[in-house]
């Protein structure tokens, strides 16, 4: 404690009242020129900083403007024999205000009456142009003069200036720097958001003041608030509605009765405060500024109106409780209103009947004309057919096109039959890749991946795969397999395709030469390329371990895990120093049965363990050194990859985590949830950034633009894309189905689709993106039979190429510069069923900006379905 002086000034030093963090508040004898007991404050030794002095300079500025019988006043200053400054002010004896008012057993209406007064002071210091920024019990010190006790509200010292005069001498808080009570703070106090901080953040103060007056306790328990940390304590503030005053007092147990004794209630307690009490505290503490009274006068003249048995304006948000309250005062002119009422409420139903009868005529006429409509589509769709029919000998490509056409107007009977039969005149090779391919592909084969920018593509027919140029159809090279072919993976260079064989073992084909060679004769899973292709990994069963091989030599490298699952496909970090795959979680207590393990690709040494026992996502940063994965609960967790030291835990979301990515500047983290929202966060400091909220329902996939400024946000029947800086909304796209996942081209102003709606399965949506995000014609890929598929990683869109395989049991591939696809089923018989788009001759892009995607079934000896769909895509 501070050694206290025996005088300062002209004034003698008694007691010592009270001591804060800057300053010494003494108990004090003036004896010059008057004689009487002061309170003096003084800043301590070592405490005169200019922020301290700022700050006391403002206090004893803003309690000198003020005059009001609410507020103490100030009688004089100076600095001390020790150069520290002081004000003297007037002594204030008495009670804190709820040990007061329990003491003397105020009842409710003594307790509002004294809480106007107060409310009167606070607002006559909003008028000189001060907010308070502190009001509690504490700093309202009850004293009795006369017989009505009157209210003092001292200790200004956090208080904030607003007019001219004061903003001289003020300091201004910086930032996010929290000055204040937690359990009397207005949620945007609590933010550190101190440009908009205004005189209804004293009102909230009040609200909470108001609400321990008359309940007893305070709206937030203050164990609860000391406990929590402050950013809990910011969540609490900002986010959960506390209970009415008589919902907290009808949950009490014992002090119940107690409490209302003190407040000389006889009966219950909760139902005095239910109503206009409880309406007018929340008010008075509502979350948005713009919710709360305007001012603590308006709050003061709400509690009169309570007091006089007027309807107040805190009033439940339905309209039966002002009419309830109007009704009861005015009933007479009431009356009178609804005989009016009454008369104009006839004259609307008849009114009303004569608009349904209208409608109805209206909708008649609608039908008649959709009718007529159909009608002429029909004979337009038989006309089409005929022609097509009769053209298709001589111009197979035109007759196709008829035929489409026709099929889009209507199908039936005849339109289909034309539509078989142009299909049949068509060559084999018009639904591949070209001529070189005939022999090997056609019609059994099928193309299984592209690579190295879409200038390559791997097909496949056992026992062979074939690898040949995607433009020109020339063959590269052919490799023998030692069994039919399973799944293929590319290299990102394009130079080797690794594959594997329905018996599950490993091949390594060297695209340029077509040798193979036999990597694993262990049953296998997929393999995964590192991005610089001198690496393949794949999961094999006997061993239970991630192998990796080197891709120039066929060796292996290095072997990872101990019973490892062999569906899988390994991870590799964007760095190549690690390669991560699912294992068995070593600790067995709980249900989770499996984890991410990440190794060190050079040793294959374990170095570390992620999930949580939960594997839904595990997203490596930029520079491969970190990870996002899942936490405990509903948290996501980013940690260092060489310790596994945690760096933040994000926690916000109400409901589990699906996937999270990091931008690719390695500065944003962005994590999708089963409730319904994407979270944009800090990952140097794990700040919640943008809470991103689309259609109800779970976002199971969140994907960056290679720019940083789009994502894009996968969930049911939408995919939604969002500025990054901003997070406002950029487009949405509906989508008939759950979007399964997506992707941004390199130039991040296309995107890819994939989506499992039955018959429609990727969508390749141009996005003018730097414009003002009109959609601009979407080419959709149909097939004609339910499935579900995997999705396409576009390397280079802007060319019209796509790239990579597709990890789902049915496969779907698609050339778009080409105009082609192919589909196999591999629970099936394999039998070609070739898709092909075709465009209208002439300019490719039309003037109206729309395009025609067809879908074309060819025939097959195995069940086919016996229609194909047209579509107009605008």
């Amino acid at each position: 404690m501070t050694e206290r002086p025996a005088h300062i000034g002209v004034y003698q030093i008694l007691d010592t009242l009270g001591e804060g963090g800057m300053g010494t508040v003494y108990k004090a004898e003036q004896r010059e020129p008057v004689r009487r007991l002061v309170a003096l404050k003084v800043i301590k030794l070592g405490m005169d900083s200019a922020e301290v002095i700022a700050r006391f300079e403002l206090e004893r500025r803003a309690l000198a403007a003020m005059n009001h019988d609410a507020i103490a006043r100030v009688f004089d200053a100076g600095t001390s024999e020790r150069g520290q400054p002081y004000f003297v002010m007037e002594l204030v004896e008495g009670l804190p205000l709820n040990q007061y008012c329990d003491q003397h057993r105020l009842s409710l209406r003594q307790r509002l009456e004294l809480f106007q007064r107060i409310c009167h002071g606070v607002h006559h210091a909003h008028q000189k142009g001060v907010i308070h920024r502190d009001l509690k019990p504490g700093n309202v010190i009850v004293t009795r003069s006369g017989e009505e006790p009157t209210p003092k509200i001292l200790d200004f010292g956090l208080a904030k200036a607003t007019n001219r005069d004061l903003l001289a001498q003020t300091v201004f808080t910086e930032r996010e720097q929290i000055l204040g009570t937690p359990e009397y703070m207005a949620p945007e106090q609590a933010a550190g958001e101190v440009e908009i901080v205004d005189t209804r953040a004293d009102v909230y103060s009040l609200g909470v003041m108001l609400y321990e007056l008359l309940s007893g306790e305070l709206p937030f328990s203050q164990q609860q608030m000391r406990r929590a940390g402050w950013m809990e304590i910011q969540r609490v503030l900002r986010e959960v509605d506390p209970p009415r005053p008589s919902t907290r007092v009808s949950t009490m147990g014992e002090e119940r009765s107690s409490y209302a004794m003190s407040r000389q209630v006889r009966g219950d307690l909760a139902r005095e405060l239910r109503g206009d009490l409880d309406w007018i505290v929340m008010m008075a503490m509502a979350k948005e500024p713009e919710r709360r009274y305007d001012s603590a006068n308006a709050l003061a003249a709400d509690v009169e109106r309570h007091l006089a048995g007027e309807p107040v304006l805190a009033g439940p948000p339905s309209v039966r409780y002002r009419l309830g309250k109007l009704a009861r005062r005015y009933r007479g002119a009431l009356l009178g209103v609804a005989a009016v009422f009454l008369a104009l409420l006839g004259g609307l139903i008849v009114s009303w009947r004569l608009y349904l009868e209208s409608e109805a005529n209206a909708a008649e006429a609608r039908q008649n004309a959709k009718a007529v409509a159909i009608e002429r589509d029909a004979k337009a769709a038989l006309l089409l057919a005929y022609q097509a029919s009769n053209t298709v000998a001589d111009d197979p490509e035109l007759g196709l096109l008829l035929a489409i056409e026709a099929a889009s107007l209507d199908i039936n009977h005849d339109t289909r039959n034309a539509l078989w039969k142009a299909l049949d005149a068509l060559p084999r090779t018009r639904t591949l890749v070209g001529g070189a391919l005939e022999e090997r592909v056609a019609p059994a084969g099928v193309v299984q991946a592209f690579g190295a920018g879409g200038s390559v593509v791997v097909a496949k027919r056992a026992p062979e795969l074939v690898v040949a140029d995607a433009r020109t159809g020339a063959p590269i090279s052919k490799s023998t397999l030692d069994a039919p072919l399973d799944r293929v993976a590319l290299s990102p260079d394009g130079h080797f395709a690794a594959a594997t064989l329905a018996d599950r073992r490993g091949q390594l084909v060297d695209v340029r030469s077509g040798t193979a060679r036999t990597l694993t004769d262990d049953a296998c899973g997929g393999f995964t390329f590192s991005r610089d292709s001198s690496r393949c990994a794949v999961a094999c069963a006997s061993t239970g371990a991630v192998h990796v091989f080197d891709t120039h030599s066929g060796e292996e490298v290095v072997q990872c895990g101990e019973r490892v699952a062999q569906d899988q496909f390994p991870m590799f970090s964007p760095c190549g120093r690690y390669v991560a795959f699912v294992g068995p979680r070593e600790d067995r207590s709980t249900s989770y049965r499996e984890e991410f393990v990440v190794c060190e690709l050079r040793t294959g040494a374990e170095i570390g363990r992620f999930g949580n026992g939960r594997t839904e996502f595990l997203a490596f940063g930029p520079d491969g050194l970190h990870v996002a994965c899942p936490g405990e609960g509903n948290t996501v967790e980013v940690r260092q990859v060489r310790d596994g030291a945690l760096l933040e835990t994000l926690f916000g979301h109400d409901g589990p985590v699906l996937d999270a990515a990091f931008a690719p500047n390695g500065k944003t983290i962005a994590t999708a949830s089963a409730d319904g929202t994407v979270r944009l966060w800090g990952a140097d400091d794990a700040r919640e950034l943008h809470a991103l909220r689309g259609d109800q329902g779970d976002v199971q996939r969140v994907r960056f633009a290679p720019s940083g400024a789009m994502l894009v946000a996968c969930g049911p029947r939408t995919a939604r894309v969002w500025r990054t800086a901003s997070g406002t909304p950029f487009v949405t796209m509906p989508i008939a189905g759950r979007v399964l996942d997506a992707c941004f081209d390199p130039t991040s102003e296309r995107l890819l689709l994939s989506t499992s709606r039955p018959g429609a399965t990727q969508q390749l949506v141009p996005l003018d993106l730097l414009g003002e995000g009109r959609r601009l014609a979407p080419r959709e890929l149909r097939h004609a039979e339910r499935a579900r598929f995997g999705l396409l990683r576009a390397e280079d869109i802007e060319a019209e190429r796509l790239l990579d395989e597709i990890r789902q049991p049915t496969d779907l591939v698609v050339d778009v510069e080409q105009r082609l696809a192919t589909r196999d089923d591999l629970d099936a018989d394999v039998r070609a069923r070739v898709l092909a788009l075709a465009r209208e001759r002439g300019d490719p892009r039309p003037s109206d900006l729309n395009e025609r995607a067809w879908t074309v079934v060819s025939r097959s000896t195995g069940s086919i379905p016996q229609y194909a769909d047209a579509l107009r895509l605008a």
